[in-house]
């Protein structure tokens, strides 16, 4: 299967520059996004576009044809989402979503571009957008991410009032005078800084599944989880191992970091066939440290990976391994203990969306014959989609 190197998706689905072109854009209304939304665009077509998808669907638009320009009316009024295309005049697109995220944290930034790739995704993200969308996108696509989008900023920002509050109720707590020992305040201040941590961690999983929750191709439900994942882990190669009916298994997506470029993918190609088929049956996040270990464990295959720092996950549902999620970098950058607690909750709900995929997929064969069908297998529905970075 060739591979697809675009993050949204292959080149076969073009966006019309005229919406009236695609009856089903101009029929289909029912799409509402409660917001107020600024479009930012030097070229006067695309900002037409996004205008005609957006007419009806909000509260109100504005427009302007430069940074400086939305700077002003940023100044004057206030938005829900701006939606930036990337070849601004007079500002670098990415440093401007950044100076907007820092400015007004209440309003949501997607970027705009041709043919995103997953590391423009990835800078998208480090610069404060909340998403990045392909001008070939479908009306009704574009109206989805945005609506998206828009519900993960209200979240967000709920979740950053509560979180406020329990500081401020935890800081009360540990500044109040007791009359007990020093040990019951001790303790009073770590059960604080518990329920912190728990809110974080639920916070973190409620907006990791709201952005998978609608991925019902495997294709697209790959590259959105890699994509959240790193703005966990930072730097990181990774990989996603996926089974096929033969028993062994292949590379379904992967992220380049700091391998060599012109051979990363037929090492990791064999890393599916070395690697995988010793952990999936493992439980648990499992982890090496350092060549010697990695070698030891995996063969004399896996040298290549130098002083690397390796975790992996076996994505398990029901008895059955749905893939192998696998991250490593230079060990002086190690997996600390909260982030491989990060990467466990991730791959389960990423375990269970894979789950729910293939169930939607074989739903008209009997259960005991979904392994059988070739999910992982067909070419037109294959996930080797090569994210290298």
């Amino acid at each position: 299967m060739a591979k697809d190197r675009r993050v949204e998706g292959s080149g076969d689905a073009r966006m019309s520059r005229t919406p009236e072109s695609n009856p089903g854009n101009a029929r289909d209304r029912g799409g509402r996004l409660d917001a107020r939304v600024l479009i930012v665009a030097s070229s006067r077509v695309l900002k037409d576009l996004a205008a005609a998808y957006l007419h009806d669907r909000t509260e109100a638009n504005a427009f302007a044809a430069s940074a400086g320009e939305a700077r002003r009316v940023l100044a004057r009024e206030a938005f829900d989402l701006l939606l930036v295309h990337v070849d601004l005049a007079d500002c670098d697109a990415f440093e401007f979503a950044k100076e907007i995220a820092d400015a007004f944290p209440a309003t949501a930034v997607v970027l705009e571009m041709d043919d995103p790739r997953l590391d423009d995704a990835v800078h998208a993200m480090q610069s404060g957008a909340a998403d990045i969308l392909s001008v070939r996108s479908e009306g009704n696509e574009l109206v989805r991410r945005l609506s998206a989008t828009l519900d993960r900023a209200k979240l967000a920002r709920a979740r950053e009032k509560r979180t406020d509050r329990l500081r401020r109720l935890c800081k009360k707590l540990s500044g109040k005078k007791l009359d007990d020992d020093q040990t019951r305040r001790q303790e009073m201040a770590g059960a604080c800084n518990d329920l912190s941590e728990t809110l974080a961690s639920s916070s973190m999983a409620g907006e990791f599944q709201s952005i998978i929750r609608g991925e019902l191709d495997i294709e697209s439900l790959l590259r959105a989880a890699l994509q959240y994942i790193l703005t966990k882990t930072g730097p990181t190669n990774a990989a996603i191992f996926l089974p096929a009916t033969s028993g062994d298994f292949s590379l379904g997506a992967y992220v380049n970091y700091d391998g060599p470029k012109d051979s990363a993918e037929v090492l990791l190609e064999s890393m599916a066939g070395v690697v995988a088929p010793k952990l999936e049956r493992s439980v648990g996040l499992v982890g090496y440290r350092g060549q010697s270990e990695i070698v030891r464990v995996f063969g004399e295959s896996m040298d290549w990976i130098g002083n690397a720092e390796m975790v992996a996950i076996s994505c398990r549902h029901e008895g059955e391994c749905l893939g192998v999620m696998t991250f490593y970098r230079d060990q002086r950058t190690p997996f600390s203990a909260e982030l491989r607690r990060t990467l466990s909750t991730l791959a389960e709900l990423f375990t269970r969306q894979v789950a729910r995929v293939v169930s939607i997929h074989h739903r008209h064969l009997p259960k005991s014959q979904w392994g059988k069908s070739g999910l992982f297998d067909e070419p037109d529905a294959g996930p080797d989609i090569d994210l290298a970075a």
